[in-house]
């Protein structure tokens, strides 16, 4: 299985969002938006690394 730039993934999804916040300026909002973007790519990153163990247990 191909590697993954997990974490140019994360600071995607974070800038995608910071741009699209009503108040790009609050600390609160960002910092949410940046656990949020973490969170979602850490399951990523879990989900993916499950993927190759089952691969590699059924190669």
């Amino acid at each position: 299985m191909k590697d993954i730039d997990f974490q140019a993934i994360e600071e995607a999804i974070i800038q995608k969002h910071i741009n699209s916040l009503k108040n790009p300026e609050s600390e609160f909002a960002v910092s949410m938006t940046k656990l949020a973007a973490r969170l979602a790519t850490y399951a990523v990153m879990e989900y993916h690394k499950q993927l190759q163990e089952n691969q590699s247990e059924t190669e």
